[in-house]
């Protein structure tokens, strides 16, 4: 073997090893992250505090899986009150939200095995979040409550990897996201309203 293909042979195996200390160096794609952020305007609280209150108290055994996973139904309250609202130093009353239900509850679905879905891939189980709350203002000239709901599902697909799973409860919990902000930002309004007629004085937006 002459000098020429060694030096060939040489520079083939450096090149092979770069590439895999490089792969290795990489690793695996990290996992996908739900992301719950709230990117409207903010909206001015018409009492001198707001608060939440969490009582959900997970169970940790099957069929709710909200544990299990790091963005959680419970956390888009949170990340609400902190994104999307201001309380108004010195006003009058103070409003709560409550959240009774943050729960995320699987469901196993029925794969077929006849030869017509042979080559195709079932949704293997389907994931439903919830959000239940109570918006509650208590001031001098009014006592105040609403109570909402938000749903969201996702199905998840059979022999999914642990990445395409994930994603698809992130894709849940950001559409819960928006359910919520819509819903809870509304009874804001309503409560502007009722404040309103009773004379009492209500900030703009």
């Amino acid at each position: 073997m002459g000098p020429n293909m060694r030096l060939l042979m040489s520079a083939s195996t450096l090149c092979a090893c770069a590439t895999v200390l490089m792969a290795c160096a990489s690793g695996p794609p990290l996992p996908p992250k739900a992301t719950i952020a709230f990117q409207k305007d903010v909206l001015l609280v018409p009492a001198g505090a707001i608060s939440l209150v969490d009582n959900y108290k997970p169970p940790l055994v099957a069929p709710n899986v909200e544990h299990a996973h790091e963005a959680r139904p419970a956390h888009i309250a949170r990340r609400w009150l902190d994104a999307r609202t201001k309380a108004i130093a010195g006003a009058p009353g103070a409003v709560t939200l409550t959240v009774s239900d943050a729960s995320v509850i699987e469901q196993p679905l029925e794969v077929k095995t006849d030869w017509k879905h042979a080559f195709s891939r079932q949704a293997e189980k389907k994931l439903t979040a919830n959000l239940v709350w109570r918006l509650f203002y208590d001031g001098p000239q009014l006592t105040w409550s609403a109570d909402g709901t938000a749903t969201s599902t996702q199905t998840v697909l059979e022999e999914s990897s642990l990445n395409e799973a994930d994603a698809d409860y992130n894709a849940m919990i950001e559409s819960l996201a928006a359910a919520f902000d819509g819903k809870v930002a509304q009874q804001l309004g309503e409560l502007r309203a009722a404040l309103s007629s009773v004379g009492a004085p209500v900030p703009k937006r």
